[in-house]
């Protein structure tokens, strides 16, 4: 997953936190911060993050 955001860093920030939350393509989307899970803190406006396919059977 590759998210890109401004180019201009915020006055004082240092980078931003990634919040993830990972769900099946029929499932609804989460809807507050509870079902997030913290990913990382990124410096840069482009964040990278890996996952192993679910077993489906």
């Amino acid at each position: 997953m590759v998210c890109r955001g401004a180019r201009r860093q915020i006055a004082g920030a240092f980078g931003a936190e990634v919040w993830v939350e990972v769900v099946d393509a029929d499932a609804p989307a989460p809807t507050g911060p509870a079902a997030l899970t913290f990913g990382t803190i990124t410096t840069t406006p482009a964040s990278r993050a890996e996952f192993k396919a679910a077993r489906t059977h």
